[in-house]
């Protein structure tokens, strides 16, 4: 099946998703096609975010270890950014979307700004309010995206980290 395909998988916990990208690194699965997002703990109020555009960044929030982890462990450009509701962060190949799309959603506020990143990450709609819901939650997603059976494989070893859920959603271009 030619197209484009992502693996949505939700962890209740900073240490289930470092057993997840373990497993996975184990496993070979190409850590270029993971991302993992989450809201976090972070209360301190911020006029502005800060975005990761190099190899330099520190995070105080509650996990920052966890994130300074993930920033080292997943390729790609990372950020964060502090909305009215706390701060959404990225890891990954996920974080360059997100940093291409804030600017178009500029003009958002609240609780509207979560499910337009969501449907810009291409996510179908139908799970856009579930998942901006998980995140709310303080619960993180865990992205793999790529061919069919990358994805496939990576969503079966993400099974032995005992995620809440994994999605399979699939992009048909033929």
């Amino acid at each position: 099946m030619a197209g484009r395909h992502m693996c949505v998988s939700i962890h209740s916990s900073h240490e289930q998703v470092a057993e997840a990208i373990a497993l996975l690194r184990a496993s070979g699965a190409d850590l270029n096609l993971v991302s993992v997002m989450a809201r976090d703990d972070w209360s301190v109020v911020q006029e502005t975010g800060a975005f990761r555009l190099d190899e330099h960044t520190v995070y105080g929030g509650a996990h920052g270890a966890f994130w300074e982890s993930m920033w080292t462990t997943l390729p790609g450009k990372s950020g964060h950014w502090i909305f009215e509701e706390g701060a959404l962060l990225a890891a990954g190949h996920i974080a360059v979307k997100l940093y291409a799309e804030a600017r178009s959603i500029s003009s958002l506020r609240g609780e509207e700004i979560l499910p337009a990143l969501l449907a810009r990450l291409g996510l179908p709609a139908r799970d856009i309010r579930r998942y901006a819901q998980e995140l709310s939650g303080r619960r993180l997603l865990l992205f793999i995206e790529g061919d069919l059976a990358s994805v496939d494989s990576a969503q079966r070893t993400l099974e032995r980290a005992k995620p809440t859920n994994n999605t399979l959603h699939h992009e048909v271009t033929d």
